[in-house]
Protein backbone atom coordinates (compact mmCIF):
# COMPACT_ATOMS: atom_id res chain seq x y z
CA UNK A 1 0.00 0.00 0.00
CA UNK A 2 2.82 2.51 0.67
CA UNK A 3 4.11 1.83 -2.97
CA UNK A 4 0.77 2.66 -4.23
CA UNK A 5 0.54 6.04 -2.25
CA UNK A 6 4.23 6.90 -3.12
CA UNK A 7 3.50 6.53 -7.10
CA UNK A 8 0.08 8.47 -6.45
CA UNK A 9 1.57 11.35 -4.94
CA UNK A 10 4.70 11.47 -7.37
CA UNK A 11 4.64 15.19 -9.01
CA UNK A 12 5.02 13.26 -12.72
CA UNK A 13 1.33 11.59 -11.56
CA UNK A 14 -0.13 14.83 -10.46
CA UNK A 15 0.45 16.05 -13.91
CA UNK A 16 -0.61 13.64 -15.64
CA UNK A 17 -4.12 13.33 -13.77
CA UNK A 18 -4.28 16.97 -14.18
CA UNK A 19 -3.46 17.39 -17.91
CA UNK A 20 -6.34 14.52 -18.03
CA UNK A 21 -8.88 16.28 -15.89
CA UNK A 22 -8.32 19.38 -18.23
CA UNK A 23 -8.55 17.24 -21.52
CA UNK A 24 -11.72 15.37 -20.33
CA UNK A 25 -13.38 18.77 -18.50
CA UNK A 26 -12.51 20.80 -22.30
CA UNK A 27 -14.07 17.50 -24.34
CA UNK A 28 -17.26 17.43 -22.39
CA UNK A 29 -17.84 21.55 -23.02
CA UNK A 30 -16.78 21.12 -26.52
CA UNK A 31 -19.37 18.02 -27.10
CA UNK A 32 -22.14 19.90 -25.46
CA UNK A 33 -21.00 23.24 -27.57
CA UNK A 34 -21.06 21.62 -30.70
CA UNK A 35 -24.92 20.01 -30.01
CA UNK A 36 -26.71 23.05 -28.53
CA UNK A 37 -24.68 26.04 -30.49
CA UNK A 38 -24.49 25.14 -33.78
CA UNK A 39 -27.71 23.79 -33.86
CA UNK A 40 -28.68 26.99 -32.97
CA UNK A 41 -26.80 28.69 -35.04
CA UNK A 42 -27.94 26.44 -38.32
CA UNK A 43 -31.52 27.62 -37.44
CA UNK A 44 -31.01 31.18 -36.76
CA UNK A 45 -29.34 30.69 -40.44
CA UNK A 46 -32.03 28.98 -42.29
CA UNK A 47 -35.03 31.29 -40.83
CA UNK A 48 -32.60 34.40 -41.60
CA UNK A 49 -32.05 32.90 -45.54
CA UNK A 50 -28.71 33.30 -45.10
CA UNK A 51 -27.32 31.88 -48.51
CA UNK A 52 -24.22 30.22 -47.22
CA UNK A 53 -26.08 27.38 -44.81
CA UNK A 54 -24.47 24.91 -46.78
CA UNK A 55 -21.24 25.40 -46.49
CA UNK A 56 -21.55 26.73 -43.00
CA UNK A 57 -23.20 23.65 -41.53
CA UNK A 58 -20.71 21.64 -43.76
CA UNK A 59 -17.93 23.32 -41.39
CA UNK A 60 -20.00 22.93 -38.11
CA UNK A 61 -20.23 18.87 -39.29
CA UNK A 62 -16.41 18.52 -40.05
CA UNK A 63 -16.21 19.79 -36.06
CA UNK A 64 -18.59 17.79 -34.76
CA UNK A 65 -16.69 14.66 -36.21
CA UNK A 66 -12.90 16.21 -34.75
CA UNK A 67 -14.65 16.14 -31.50
CA UNK A 68 -15.99 12.80 -31.68
CA UNK A 69 -13.02 11.83 -32.75
CA UNK A 70 -11.14 13.01 -30.17
CA UNK A 71 -13.66 12.10 -27.57
CA UNK A 72 -12.91 8.57 -29.24
CA UNK A 73 -9.37 8.75 -28.71
CA UNK A 74 -9.46 10.10 -25.29
CA UNK A 75 -11.82 7.10 -24.49
CA UNK A 76 -9.35 4.55 -25.66
CA UNK A 77 -5.73 5.94 -25.49
CA UNK A 78 -5.65 9.31 -23.64
CA UNK A 79 -5.26 12.65 -25.37
CA UNK A 80 -2.45 15.23 -25.33
CA UNK A 81 -4.36 18.47 -24.17
CA UNK A 82 -2.01 20.12 -26.88
CA UNK A 83 -4.15 17.93 -29.21
CA UNK A 84 -7.21 19.84 -28.30
CA UNK A 85 -5.93 23.01 -27.95
CA UNK A 86 -4.61 23.13 -31.57
CA UNK A 87 -7.75 22.31 -32.63
CA UNK A 88 -9.58 24.83 -30.85
CA UNK A 89 -7.11 27.08 -31.95
CA UNK A 90 -7.50 26.42 -35.72
CA UNK A 91 -10.89 26.37 -35.13
CA UNK A 92 -11.08 29.80 -33.90
CA UNK A 93 -8.89 31.42 -36.45
CA UNK A 94 -10.46 29.63 -39.40
CA UNK A 95 -14.18 29.86 -38.80
CA UNK A 96 -15.03 31.50 -35.79
CA UNK A 97 -12.62 35.23 -36.95
CA UNK A 98 -14.02 34.13 -40.69
CA UNK A 99 -17.14 32.54 -41.31
CA UNK A 100 -18.94 33.70 -37.89
CA UNK A 101 -18.17 36.98 -38.63
CA UNK A 102 -19.17 36.81 -42.60
CA UNK A 103 -22.75 35.30 -40.76
CA UNK A 104 -22.77 38.50 -38.01
CA UNK A 105 -22.53 40.85 -40.87
CA UNK A 106 -25.07 39.35 -43.19
CA UNK A 107 -27.44 39.43 -40.15
CA UNK A 108 -26.69 42.88 -39.20
CA UNK A 109 -26.56 44.62 -42.87
CA UNK A 110 -29.66 42.73 -44.00
CA UNK A 111 -31.60 42.97 -40.73
CA UNK A 112 -33.20 39.92 -41.55
CA UNK A 113 -33.37 38.69 -38.15
CA UNK A 114 -36.04 36.30 -36.27
CA UNK A 115 -37.86 37.89 -33.39
CA UNK A 116 -35.58 37.52 -30.52
CA UNK A 117 -37.77 36.33 -27.82
CA UNK A 118 -39.51 34.02 -30.07
CA UNK A 119 -35.63 32.78 -31.69
CA UNK A 120 -35.15 32.12 -27.50
CA UNK A 121 -37.81 30.87 -26.65
CA UNK A 122 -38.07 28.26 -29.46
CA UNK A 123 -34.56 27.54 -29.21
CA UNK A 124 -34.29 26.94 -25.37
CA UNK A 125 -32.15 29.79 -24.85
CA UNK A 126 -31.98 31.59 -21.37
Amino acid sequence: MGGYHHRAGNPINLETARRALLVSRTLAILSAYVVGHFGMEERLMAESGYQHLASHRAEHESMRIQVENMVDQYNLIGLDPTTVMRVLKKWLIDHVQEQDRHLAQFLLTTCRLPDPQTFLDQNQVT
